[in-house]
């Protein structure tokens, strides 16, 4: 769409007793889908694809005759292979996250809100309790910053819109439910014949937990709970549609264009109207004529940049593999070339360990970075890699012990060498396809 740059799917009918047309357009990433169907199947279709290649191409070559140009051929392939099945998982996952858990409803058009207020309205009258009286409330976030691993730090604006006839009796004034600390200002208000708004700065800080099994493709969301300052009243909270231009999840409505968070990329923001039962009547008498309403909360998704943690973090363990593969390359048992390369087990296994110091320390920084408290995806490339690493140690001394093996012997160390990288991308190919699946 040339307004907000984003896909967009528009349906037309024409309706031929008028000679006009009845068009309808929304946003392609707001569609009612289930992402995780689509992901599953992209996932599937991608994984049945490289086997079948790689079953394939072992055929036509025909690997089975132990030819040396052919089974590296076979290992460049399936290597091949495996490197484009791990991007198509990365992109599916990227693409089609988890389906939203959303207990509430989202609010995207006043039509909608109206119906629901309606619906809200009537219900209270045939249960013969106080109709709730609705307030506009707005929210502008003007800054984002995470502090820590386990709280982000919001910054923005808040309004509310009161009819000066029908919302004479309410008490004006807002509240944040569930964060650890806030600070709201004193308001700006502005008047016109029948028309009074508040506006309040405020600054919460408010403690998430986020899910990072699957960092660092991640897809978070987390959500600011406004609430009336009397808990005891009979105001419901509604979004202030009117004061947005586009309504729309993937245009960020109330987000300043200018908000950054370093790390990641903010997709979405939404209102949504959840229930939510009464935890606690707060001291006061409970009273038959008055019920809980649907609270307000103002969602904000964000995901995570794959390119910054692909540099900071895989580009040093692609690294440590190829210095492995190069040492694994050079075992050799004939004390001619030994002597030539300066190589041999107790070379090999001295480089091995060196290298292990490097993955470990490596991997020391990166826990502590996320804080996490389960083994997250990032982890498994540690994983693989310490068991490359030993795999590469124990064949120094086999190859050297083991003069009779066919296994080892063969061609010079040759099958080892050929499945190292199949071995390798194929161990984080199925971690990747079970994680993400």
């Amino acid at each position: 769409a040339p307004l907000t740059g984003l896909d967009t799917w528009i349906v037309w009918e024409p309706v031929p007793a008028t000679g006009w047309s009845l068009i309808a357009a929304f946003t392609k990433d707001d569609a009612p889908i289930d992402t995780s169907v689509l992901r599953r199947w992209r996932i599937v279709f991608g994984a049945g694809l490289v086997v079948f290649l790689s079953t394939l191409t072992a055929l036509l070559l025909n690997a089975a005759s132990g030819a040396r140009s052919r089974l590296w051929l076979l290992s460049a392939v399936v290597s091949a292979l495996l490197v484009a099945g791990i991007g198509f998982t990365w992109r599916a996952a990227l693409t089609f996250g988890d389906a939203d858990d959303l207990s509430g409803l989202i609010v995207t058009d006043s039509a909608g809100l109206k119906s629901l207020e309606r619906t809200i309205s009537d219900r209270s009258r045939q249960r013969l309790t106080e109709p709730p009286i609705f307030v506009p409330t707005g929210v502008l976030i003007e800054s984002l910053r995470f502090e820590g691993a386990t709280d982000v730090d919001v910054r923005g604006y808040v309004w509310q819109r009161y009819g000066l006839e029908s919302h004479a009796d309410v008490e004006r004034g807002i509240s944040f439910a569930g964060v650890a600390a806030e600070r709201i200002g004193e308001p700006q208000i502005e008047r016109t014949s029948d028309t009074e708004i508040l506006r309040w700065p405020f600054e919460v800080s408010q403690r998430v937990r986020f899910e990072n099994s699957k960092y660092p493709l991640m897809r978070e969301r987390f959500a600011l709970r406004i609430v009336p300052r009397s808990p005891a009243s009979n105001v419901m909270l509604v979004p202030d549609l009117g004061a947005y231009p586009l309504l729309s999840p993937t245009t960020r409505p109330g987000l300043d264009e200018n908000v950054y968070l370093p790390g990641w990329e903010i997709t979405r923001t939404f209102f949504e109207l959840r229930e939510r039962a009464a935890e606690t009547s707060f001291g006061l008498e409970n009273s038959a004529t008055r019920e809980t309403f649907p609270s307000l909360y103002f969602n904000i998704e964000v995901r995570k940049e794959f390119v910054d943690t692909f540099v900071s973090n895989l580009v040093p363990l692609i690294i440590v593999v190829v210095v492995v593969f190069l040492v694994l390359m050079i075992i050799e048992r004939e004390e001619e070339q030994i002597l030539l390369m300066r190589a041999g087990p107790g070379f090999n296994l001295s480089i091995c360990g060196t290298l292990l110091f490097v993955a470990v320390f490596a991997h020391i920084g990166a826990r502590q970075k996320i804080a996490a408290q389960e083994i997250i995806y990032l982890e498994f490339f540690y994983i693989v890699i310490y068991f490359t690493l030993l795999w590469v140690a124990i064949d120094a001394i086999l190859y050297v012990r083991c003069p009779n093996s066919k296994f080892l012997q063969y061609e010079k160390n040759l099958l080892p060498k050929v499945l190292f990288w199949p071995v390798t991308l194929g161990a984080i190919w199925l971690v990747t396809l079970v994680t993400f699946y």
